[in-house]
């Protein structure tokens, strides 16, 4: 019995590192490959910078709810106010950052294009 399991690991490894090994031979399937992870990096990089507006966003809502409820006011509205002004307030910075995210984003999938041209039809 633990030799049969021990065949079936040992034939399983194999298929998966073959499996992984393999790097796709065709140029339009690597173009593929590339462009995808150069999306993916941008993606990640653009829920970096949506995730640290959002956390500023949140922290001035909750506040402004907070402050709303000691005092008496409608803390919806407080919150809504806060977070409308605090949106304002870095959405230059957060245009900036984005546009340098998109250049990078624009530089790598052209180097991509370069490296593999689509052929003519």
């Amino acid at each position: 019995m633990k030799r049969i399991v021990l065949i079936v690991a040992a034939v399983l490894a194999a298929v998966a590192g073959a499996a992984q090994a393999q790097a796709p031979a065709d140029p339009i399937a690597q173009r593929r490959v590339e462009l995808k992870a150069v999306d993916t990096a941008y993606g990640d990089k653009k829920k970096a910078l949506d995730g640290e507006r959002k956390e500023k966003v949140k922290a001035a809502g909750d506040a402004a709810e907070a402050d709303a409820k000691a005092k008496g006011a409608e803390p919806g509205v407080a919150r809504r106010n806060a977070e409308a002004k605090v949106k304002a307030a870095t959405q230059a910075d957060y245009d900036k950052k984005l546009k340098v995210i998109k250049k990078e984003q624009a530089d790598a999938t052209a180097a991509v294009n370069k490296k593999y041209p689509l052929p003519k039809s």
